[in-house]
């Protein structure tokens, strides 16, 4: 699948199913900012290769912190998926989170609430600035969103970002 192909599903995938209400959330789309942000023009999508998605991850932090964006998506071909990639995502977030952003997702198949987050076209990380996620994530919490997740979900989810 080439990159444009790629850009198009996800968009899909944004727009048919994130921003969508979904009775496994109450009723509420997966993510509700995600509409705001698509319209807003403030997601970028970096295409990368697996062995060059350290250099893309700052090349996305540079892009967050400038305040030019605040979702980055970093899409690389499954195939070239190597298990090292969750220790990647840990190592950047121990220091990256020190500095206002987060690196979430990766190739792992992933649900909440029984429903299957997974976007199957290619794998998929995302990044954003902690203090934006944090604070939509607490209001989300006062009006009730996560009040159907289990506790399990929210620890895995939500609650490692605190």
């Amino acid at each position: 699948m080439n990159q444009t192909e790629i850009r198009e599903k996800l968009y899909e995938y944004i727009t048919n199913f994130i921003i969508v209400p979904h009775p496994a959330f109450n009723n509420w789309p997966p993510c509700p900012y995600a509409k705001k942000a698509l319209m807003d023009n403030k997601v970028e999508i970096l295409f990368t290769t697996f062995k060059d998605v350290v250099d893309t991850l700052h090349d996305g932090f540079e892009l967050i912190n400038s305040n030019e964006k605040e979702v980055v998506a970093i899409a690389f071909d499954r195939e070239e998926y190597h298990e090292s990639l969750h220790q990647i995502v840990v190592d950047f977030n121990k220091e990256y989170m020190l500095k206002d952003c987060v690196l979430l997702g990766g190739p792992d198949q992933y649900t909440v609430n029984g429903v299957d987050m997974t976007f199957k076209p290619c794998c998929i990380i995302w990044l954003q600035k902690l203090s934006d996620l944090r604070e939509a994530s607490d209001k989300l919490f006062e009006k009730g969103y996560y009040n159907h997740w289990s506790s399990a979900d929210l620890k895995n989810i939500r609650d490692w970002r605190k």
